[in-house]
């Protein structure tokens, strides 16, 4: 018995046959009953907070399927793509998607949804649309995705952490 008076037993769970074991049918886990000391010290317990937990949608890396680069180039009229965390795109909605923003102008494009080739949690494929004009470029994907099947209240943005440049 330790200081905090709690107890630990082995328990094994499922019907022996022949008395023999069998990892198919047999499993084992260690089972702790909390002792007075150790439900007394759990009461004095302090919890604190260190900060706030990061948003975990974040993207990784973004890859020009042409020519294999993943130095920040994109190709019009090829596939492109993104990993990442939590960047499926969820929910086809107005706030949602794939946006290039043109650094020179300022002008967004969003991406129709029929240009996300591949949409999935950690990796997404698109095709960059023929009609983009060259130069440089900021691109941001936003989601309500927040795993599973939960849809978030509201939208969440990730940028990749380098500039991209349309060729």
């Amino acid at each position: 018995m330790n200081k905090l008076n709690a107890w630990l037993h082995p328990v094994i769970r499922g019907t022996f046959y022949d008395k023999v074991w069998d990892p198919e049918t047999h499993n084992m886990y260690v089972a702790i009953n909390q002792g007075h000391d150790l439900r007394k010290a759990l009461a004095q317990t302090a919890v604190t907070l260190l900060g706030e937990l990061a948003d975990p949608m974040e993207i990784y890396s973004l890859t020009d399927i042409t020519c294999g680069s993943n130095e920040g180039t994109i190709t019009r009229g090829r596939n492109a793509e993104l990993r990442g965390s939590y960047i499926k795109i969820a929910a086809d909605m107005a706030d949602t998607g794939i946006t290039l923003r043109n650094a020179a102008t300022i002008e967004k494009t969003k991406l129709a949804p029929a240009n996300i080739v591949i949409n999935k949690p950690s990796r997404l494929m698109m095709l960059v649309p023929e009609t983009l004009p060259l130069g440089e470029y900021e691109l941001s994907v936003t989601t309500r995705y927040g795993g599973a099947a939960t849809l978030l209240k509201e939208p969440r943005t990730a940028l990749p952490n380098m500039p991209l440049i349309v060729t």
